[in-house]
């Protein structure tokens, strides 16, 4: 048959909670708090859920989104045609593969990483490679090395999450600068995803300019619509032109562009995000070390918590009405990813965590 000559392209897992799984082992999915998403501890802000109710959703989406491409040009004061919204940051990743590539090309990621990267390079059979970064170094790319290697394989298309899921390493803008510098015919798709979660980050919108560089943006995560579906691009017009053509029509649906829309104009909501997050994270990182984890800290909303058996561990967190993600996919089946919830609900994580552990621990002596 036709389709059995079609090569197999492995799905990638992801976060959240599968109801099923939870009644499985006896417990209310209602009251499982869910910390695999990597969402902001908080809800959408009153505009967000204003422009929901008020959306227009009979006739079809503006084709080029222009009232939303114009309210993200404004954020990073950019023009509009510097600006490409999408079905979120994972349908950005694979237009960009298939508009950029060509089977064979060369395609570099930083690993451990997102595992759609990988996924669509190769659905546009392109030849990956990885580098990848040292447990010895807390999780960081040596990039001495980095750029060594990076040099002998002369990529077209670089990943870079910054901050990195799932390890949350964020590199500064002169260690990126240093990376486009040294690969001046490789394009670097910069993931920010969880940029909003950072403190003082530096501006990518300045090294966007140069046209070595597509940033991906992301709504979803510090707004907590993780359901809506929404992400962007930012580039050269003449870059982003080139990815439109490979994009479906009316790929932004009308209820997520409202939202764009809403979620530009909120700055304020993100500055309290980061605040409570922030707090949260201090005592959630305290906590689980003064159990005795071992815990990597970025600068995202999420840590990293050396447990061993991640998929063992995940299971008894689950019982105990916390939901993490098991790490093993990312070729990190010692470690669980912990989206850090508000702070109210630190004490509850931490009462798991200890228990958990307890029983952990209790089985490796059995």
């Amino acid at each position: 048959m036709v389709w059995a000559r079609k090569r197999k392209i492995q799905l990638t897992q992801h976060g959240g909670l599968d109801p099923q799984e939870a009644e499985a082992l006896r417990v209310d999915p209602s009251i499982v708090l869910d910390l695999s998403q990597n969402l902001a501890p908080l809800p959408p802000p009153p505009s967000v859920r204003r422009a929901l109710a008020s959306c227009d959703y009979v006739t079809y989406p503006e084709p080029s989104y222009r009232r939303l491409r114009a309210a993200l040009a404004q954020r990073h004061n950019v023009g509009e045609d510097w600006v490409l919204p999408g079905n979120g940051a994972s349908e950005l990743i694979f237009l960009l593969c298939q508009a950029l590539i060509d089977p064979g090309d060369r395609i570099a990621i930083f690993c451990p990483t997102f595992g759609e990267y990988e996924r669509a390079a190769r659905a546009c059979r392109a030849r990956v490679f990885k580098i990848v970064a040292s447990l010895e170094k807390e999780l960081r790319w040596d990039l001495g090395q980095a750029l060594d290697r990076l040099r002998q394989i002369r990529p077209r298309l670089l990943f870079l999450c910054c901050p990195n899921n799932p390890t949350g390493v964020y590199l500064g803008r002169e260690e990126v600068m240093c990376l486009v510098s040294a690969l001046p015919n490789t394009i670097l798709a910069l993931d920010e995803a969880f940029i909003d979660f950072v403190e003082e980050a530096w501006d990518s919108s300045e090294l966007v300019r140069d046209g070595h560089i597509l940033a991906i943006r992301s709504l979803t995560k510090a707004f907590s619509v993780a359901g809506i579906r929404l992400g962007y691009l930012l580039g050269r017009p003449e870059l982003l032109s080139i990815v439109r053509a490979h994009q479906p029509p009316w790929s932004v649906n009308a209820f997520a562009e409202a939202v764009g829309i809403a979620c530009a104009e909120a700055e304020e909501h993100l500055s309290h995000v980061r605040r409570i997050t922030a707090e949260a994270k201090r005592a959630l990182a305290g906590g689980l070390r003064a159990l005795g984890m071992r815990v990597v800290e970025g600068a995202a909303n999420f840590l990293l918590v050396e447990v061993a058996d991640a998929s063992s561990f995940r299971r008894r967190l689950l019982k105990r009405g916390v939901c993490v993600r098991d790490c093993t996919s990312f070729g990190l089946p010692q470690y669980v990813r912990v989206a850090v919830p508000h702070p109210q609900h630190v004490e509850r994580v931490l009462e798991a965590f200890a228990a958990s552990w307890n029983d952990q621990l209790g089985g490796a002596h059995e």
